[in-house]
């Protein structure tokens, strides 16, 4: 087998591989196997057909068809091993000459994986922009959740304003018919909640009870099969209820939580906060260090690889949508979302993915990152306890499904991305310097290779 091989931009190589009709007698036996598999000549048993019958009795043509068929693969692997490319993606065949002397020429484009060096990391410099601690406001703010938990309402008579919740009847119609399912009586709704359509909002505000308002607007992604439609809207106010809030007192603290004081609950309060606003921090590390890394070292990613994220993610998508009885189609049409504008969405997330996964590589390689058996032990570990299995039982199922690896290479991913932001120099939105050490601030690395924060 001859392989011409020329590097081409943006990481590609262009593979020209020439097998010959030596090489391919494998390929040709194999199929002549499959094939007498599927045929029935009289005299002799499927499978056991001798070649020289079968080429007669299904043309030399299919034969040679069906061997390039098993040939291709093969002697692209064989190819792209004895090169010694490192091909991430998958490979393009562009163009094949099944050649009258027997042989098989074909061409294959292929993304090989960037040659970066990360090195020295101590003056990358994250600036973050979100705080790590909370403010005094901040947790007063989930003081007010809490207190929204045991409101209550009382009438009052006034117009309604923003935070009120009114008592109506709405009535839905769509080309003069009455949309029943989008029509009750006696609902409670607060204004300016934005639960529905977005005028109804804006009508409510500044009405009084025995009020009605009508006004023509587009039915949202909820209401199903009619969603994007216009309707037309007839609402009667029939009570405007003000929220009242409990005061903030140790009794009603004692009463409506688990804490005694008002000074304990705002304390926890805080320290939850914290927590994740440093594990969103964190988060923002991890994507502000891979970028400022991705700019250093000039990687860059090609279109064809990026399409080939989006193609499987959008797969994974539509095996999901499956499995709860829904198409793509479906979900479409209910978030109002069209599939270009899906597949947009997903290019810059993908193009991150596919960036973090060769940056934390080469921070691995580079510094010879390993997984030891004890960490895979403790993974597996973890795994038989959540499916009450024997912890050997799932290795071998682990190693049979070839997800021993991918559990192996996310292990890896995670201890380079801690190499990472164990080097570089983060500074909050005040400038002063951020460490994240305790194990509160662990956010990890999915096994698709992407910081949890895009």
């Amino acid at each position: 087998m001859k392989t011409t091989v020329t590097p081409l931009e943006d990481n590609k190589v262009r593979l020209e591989v020439e097998v010959s009709e030596t090489d391919l007698v494998p390929s040709l036996d194999q199929a002549a196997r499959e094939l007498s598999r599927n045929v029935d000549i009289h005299g002799f048993r499927k499978g056991k057909v001798p070649r020289p019958v079968l080429e007669r009795h299904i043309g030399t043509d299919m034969l040679r068809q069906e061997a390039v068929r098993i040939a291709l693969p093969r002697a692209l692997a064989e190819a792209i091993e004895a090169e010694e490319l490192d091909v991430i993606g998958r490979p393009e065949v562009e163009e094949i000459d099944d050649g009258t002397d027997g042989s098989l020429t074909f061409v294959a484009t292929v993304d090989t994986r960037p040659q970066i060096e990360v090195g020295d990391l101590d003056a990358v410099e994250v600036r973050l922009d979100v705080s790590l601690t909370p403010t005094d406001d901040e947790v007063a703010d989930q003081v007010d959740v809490l207190r929204r938990r045991f409101s209550t309402t009382e009438e009052v008579h006034r117009s309604a304003r923003g935070g009120d919740r009114v008592v109506m009847n709405l009535e839905t119609s769509i080309h003069g018919e009455k949309v029943e399912t989008l029509s009750k009586n006696d609902i409670m709704y607060e204004v300016g909640a934005g639960t529905f359509v977005p005028k109804l909002d804006e009508k409510l505000e500044g009405t009084r009870a025995g009020e009605i308002v009508k006004f023509n607007d587009t039915l949202p992604a909820s209401a199903g099969d009619q969603a994007g439609e216009e309707a037309t809207f007839s609402v009667l106010v029939k009570e405007v209820r003000e929220t009242v809030l409990p005061d903030v007192t140790d009794d009603w603290v004692a009463e409506s939580s688990e804490f005694d004081t008002v000074a304990d609950l705002r304390e926890e309060l805080a320290r939850t906060m914290t927590v994740f606003k440093r594990q969103e921090a964190r988060a923002q590390a991890q994507q502000k260090a891979i970028e400022a890394i991705v700019t250093a070292t000039g990687l860059q990613v090609s279109d064809s690889l990026v399409d080939e994220e989006v193609e499987g993610r959008l797969h994974e998508l539509e095996h999901d949508l499956e499995h709860r009885g829904a198409s793509l189609g479906d979900w479409l049409r209910q978030t109002g979302e069209t599939l270009d504008g899906l597949k947009a969405q997903m290019r810059d997330s993908s193009r991150r993915r596919i960036e973090t996964t060769l940056v934390l590589q080469a921070v691995a390689e580079e510094n010879e990152l390993e997984v030891t058996d004890a960490e895979l032990g403790e993974q597996v570990a973890i795994l038989a306890a959540q499916s009450n299995r024997q912890p050997n039982r799932v290795l071998k199922d682990l190693r049979k499904s070839g997800r021993l690896a991918v559990i192996a290479a996310g292990i890896v991913r995670g201890k380079a991305l801690a190499w990472v932001l164990d080097r570089v120099t983060i500074l909050d939105a005040d400038g002063e310097a951020v460490s994240f050490e305790t194990e509160d601030d662990e956010v990890g690395v999915p096994e698709d290779g992407e910081p949890d924060a895009t």
